[in-house]
């Protein structure tokens, strides 16, 4: 019978979502506590990425070189040339964290409102590029988190958003791309509760 070669509870659907923080190399990220439970903020410093257009896709690449002899049509070898891991999205919340995600730059400065001041927060952009860890958490068959660490990555790409009076709402495209070697990578299933 067909049926006994596949698993059809394998065939998963749904969301995921991105937690952010910036990387900082003397405290590198951790995963959270295994008894985080499913689609949970996370402690500080991480932070959600927000509402997104069409939800994350998670995008691990490899360039090859293929080494041929003359004896053999096909390749006698194919060698790994390069490897790339990115998250992609594009956010739907504007918001300023939307931006230095996006931007891969700056830092946010927040003025509480006083006599004759308006409250404000004041994105200041600059030439670098902001390193940040990223968890992307999804569930799993079992009903448990499967989560994605890469611990260090840029935002890459331009960035351009519309302003329109009504025809489309503001949004930003999200391209992290890793720079951490791809063995620093974690992919960390969860396959039963714990017991009590």
């Amino acid at each position: 019978m067909p049926g006994s070669f596949y698993n059809a509870t394998n065939v998963r659907v749904g969301e995921a979502i991105l937690h952010l923080q910036p990387y900082v190399a003397a405290t590198p990220p951790t995963m959270p506590a295994d008894s985080v439970p499913l689609f949970t903020a996370y402690s500080a410093p991480w932070v959600s990425a927000g509402a997104t257009e069409d939800g994350f896709r998670l995008a691990m690449g490899k360039t090859t070189q293929d080494h041929t002899i003359e004896e053999q049509s096909t390749p006698a070898m194919i060698a790994v040339t390069a490897r790339s891991a990115r998250i992609q999205a594009t956010l739907s919340e504007d918001s300023l964290n939307s931006m230095i995600w996006t931007y891969g730059t700056g830092t946010i400065a927040t003025t509480a409102p006083g006599a004759s001041t308006m409250g404000k927060s004041v994105l200041t952009l600059d030439a670098g590029l902001y390193v940040v860890s990223a968890i992307l958490e999804t569930q799993n068959k079992y009903g448990l988190p499967r989560r994605i660490l890469i611990p260090r990555m840029v935002a890459s790409g331009d960035v351009e958003t519309a302003f329109r009076r009504a025809a489309a709402k503001r949004t930003y495209p999200l391209n992290l791309i890793a720079i951490c070697p791809v063995s620093e990578i974690q992919i960390v299933e969860y396959t039963a509760p714990a017991t009590t």
